[in-house]
């Protein structure tokens, strides 16, 4: 397995999860997970799947992002 040359569209998804797992160690992985799942099911109808792992890396971070609510100071 490559990170950077992965074989396929699963083994790319599987280095997102673990980036943002690392990335977002607050968060269970089994809610990264899950999103990630939502958005690639987002994608289910795209015929072009060169970027989709990019997509839903991209997509996921934002909702992380969004979810976190910002405490008052």
């Amino acid at each position: 397995m490559s990170k950077f040359r992965p074989r396929d569209e699963y083994e790319a998804l599987v280095y997102v999860i673990e980036f943002l797992a690392r990335r977002h160690p607050a968060i269970d992985e089994d809610v990264i997970v899950g999103i990630v799942a939502e958005e690639l099911e987002r994608t289910s109808s795209v015929t072009v799947r060169s970027y989709i792992p990019e997509l839903v890396e991209r997509n996921t971070r934002r909702r992380l992002r969004d979810s976190v609510t910002p405490t008052a100071h």
